[in-house]
């Protein structure tokens, strides 16, 4: 089933009874066989999750803007609660994003997540000019 993503936190549970329908979120997870959880994605990051023994399976678009509203743990915590399972024991897969290269931000980004635009130390963040920065989705916590 297809969303109507919208770069927020939104996680949608797929039924059989939903399908023709199009919800508006960004992640949604699904414990019924034959229903496939889709996100589309330019450069932000897909996750694709998987519950113990394929009880359910999830999927999260995360762009900047989900990342720091906590698209990933509403999507964790949602297919926890639908598989009755702990986060510990889900396994989570990363497909491709926007590399650190490429992926230049400005001060908003930055105190989205806590960090101090005035500091020069940016653990994620890498100083390019004035009032930019790299972004690097790739080494963000929980990446690895």
């Amino acid at each position: 089933m297809w969303l109507n993503q919208v770069h927020g936190v939104a996680v949608a549970r797929l039924t059989a009874d939903a399908i023709g329908t199009m919800p508006t979120a960004d992640a949604s997870v699904c414990a019924e066989p034959g229903i496939a959880c889709t996100v589309q994605v330019a450069d932000c990051l897909p996750v694709l999750f998987a519950a113990p023994g394929g009880r359910a399976v999830g999927g999260a678009h995360a762009g900047w803007r989900g990342l720091a509203g906590g698209v990933l743990e509403a999507t964790l915590s949602e297919l926890c609660a639908l598989a009755a399972c702990e986060p510990p024991d889900v396994q989570a897969r990363l497909g491709p994003c926007i590399g650190p290269r490429q992926f230049e931000v400005g001060s908003d980004v930055l105190e989205a997540f806590g960090a101090e635009p005035t500091r020069a130390d940016q653990r994620f963040f890498t100083a390019r000019a004035p009032g930019k920065w790299l972004a690097d989705w790739q080494g963000w916590p929980g990446n690895g």
